[in-house]
């Protein structure tokens, strides 16, 4: 668990590779000592729902996609013969469905990275226009 002390931070917690980098990642604590701690768990749910977010669903619905697309149509051009063409059609088809579950993955990690360092910014301007209001005045 990554535990944030500061807004400071919170807007370098992006570049944190353990955070928000493609392998597994830590969940993010709000630990600011000026804030309410109500509003420091409204503001790490989004981050850690962002978290959560791995990219194999999409990877897999694109694996599948791509190999049921794959496989009928080496069915329909062999017409349920069993040749070597086949045999090499099909291993083209699960390399290509490798290939394009690979990348759906990808594409979805980058996207939440991009989506998590912009939340990242969303949070620390609501943070800081709260601590603003909580600070006393010196009137």
């Amino acid at each position: 668990m990554r535990i944030v002390n500061s807004l400071d931070d919170l807007l370098r917690l992006p570049r944190d590779r353990y955070v928000n980098g493609f392998g597994a990642r830590m969940a993010v604590q709000l630990e600011i000592p000026t804030l309410a701690r109500h509003a420091l768990i409204r503001a790490q749910r989004p981050l850690n729902r962002l978290q959560s977010r791995c990219g194999c669903v999409a990877g897999a619905i694109a694996m599948l996609a791509s190999l049921v697309v794959g496989t009928a149509q080496v069915y329909s051009r062999n017409a349920g013969t069993l040749s070597w063409n086949a045999v090499t059609q099909f291993a083209a088809v699960l390399l290509a469905a490798f290939v394009f579950g690979f990348a759906a993955k990808m594409i979805t990690l980058i996207a939440t990275r991009w989506q998590f360092a912009r939340e990242c910014r969303v949070q620390h301007r609501a943070l800081a226009r709260q601590q603003g209001d909580t600070e006393p005045s010196d009137g």
